[in-house]
């Protein structure tokens, strides 16, 4: 009875986060830097270059975010217990942090029960997930059936985490990037995932009771995939049966031979999706496309150019509470400490430049 009650009190406590309105937001967004803790000198030095940045726009505050979202999850003990120093760094600055919380599918049960005892003694701004499964028992979902199969373990899975402070559900791409033994191979293709755009992750986010965070890129990969996958639209396939139509009134989608299809809809461009899905947080990096060059062109840098200006124009009028930069990653090596300062940077400037002038 008691646990019920707890659950049930959460739910609305989240209710009430999914209703919050501009009126109620901050008028300057939090900046947060996305870092995990490589090793002890590393992640000094990455915090003491933040500290320099941060102390360049004093009037814009930062955080941290602790990324704990490894793939694969090996150990999960040991990347705790470097979350914790990390969380004691960030504390011992008089600084707020968020955690980025392993996606679900990477998360077995045993797993799950140590992370929700971990984070019962937490305090972040938020906790973020990749709560949008693709995978059920290890096996993608062949049918709508299936799919629905997968909500459900979400659903499963997010209620033995509700010790976690101010959970959202982060956005997944539609579309990934083909490798051949960790090589890119210049093609993409599409995957069946839930959580891509306002209607799936409207009725997840009213399933699981906890509100949306917008990773940009991750939006308009998807949005860019539908333009290289129109055949997989209810324009050229309609559902079957009444599971695929139930799936599809439901979510936005329904699945067939493993082929995610998705709804024919004048909702998908990416001002539209900002508007209907009119989230406080987002992720945000330089990234706007899969591939460039035929290489993966995930987490590249934010740098002061028309796209970043326009799209965190767009962001900025939503009234965010924060933004957080994952741009990190540089090819060789895989994160680059000059990347993540001079994004951080390049943010700031034009936060600042937005929010001031």
């Amino acid at each position: 009875m008691m646990q019920e009650f707890q659950h049930r009190n959460i739910f609305l406590w989240r209710k009430e986060r999914l209703s919050m309105t501009n009126d109620k937001r901050p008028d300057r967004p939090h900046l947060l830097l996305s870092m995990r803790y490589p090793s002890r000198k590393e992640a000094k030095d990455l915090f003491d270059a933040f500290q320099t940045a941060q102390g360049a726009f004093p009037r814009i505050p930062f955080g941290i975010e602790v990324n704990i979202n490894y793939n694969p999850l090996s150990n999960l003990p040991v990347i705790l217990e470097n979350a914790d120093r990390l969380i004691a760094m960030t504390t011992a600055a008089g600084l707020p942090y968020s955690l980025h919380l392993p996606s679900l599918h990477n998360l077995d049960d045993e797993q799950i029960a140590r992370l929700s005892a971990w984070l019962s003694g937490k305090d972040p701004l938020y906790c973020v997930i990749h709560a949008g499964d693709y995978a059920f028992d290890g096996q993608p979902p062949l049918s709508s059936g299936d799919y629905l199969r997968i909500i459900d373990d979400c659903r499963r899975k997010l209620v033995r985490l509700s010790q976690s402070k101010n959970l959202y559900v982060e956005t997944l791409p539609w579309v990934r990037l083909e490798k051949k033994k960790a090589v890119p191979t210049g093609r993409i293709f599409p995957i069946t995932c839930v959580g891509v755009f306002h209607q799936d992750l409207s009725a997840l986010t009213q399933d699981l009771g906890c509100p949306v965070l917008i990773d940009v890129e991750h939006l308009y990969q998807s949005l860019w995939g539908l333009k290289q996958f129109p055949g997989q639209t209810t324009a050229c396939l309609h559902p079957a049966d009444d599971v695929e139509r139930a799936c599809l009134e439901r979510y936005g989608t329904f699945v067939r031979d493993g082929r995610m299809i998705l709804a024919a809809s004048a909702d998908h461009c990416f001002r539209r999706q900002l508007a209907l899905i009119a989230t406080d947080r987002y992720h945000f990096t330089g990234s706007y496309r899969t591939l460039a060059g035929g290489r993966n062109a995930a987490h590249r840098e934010i740098t002061d150019n028309r796209y970043a200006r326009t799209i965190l124009r767009h962001i900025l009028a939503q009234r965010p509470s924060s933004i957080t930069t994952e741009a990190c990653m540089d090819e060789q090596p895989r994160y680059s400490p000059d990347v993540q300062i001079r994004s951080l940077r390049n943010l700031a400037a034009i936060v600042e430049e937005y929010l001031f002038t």
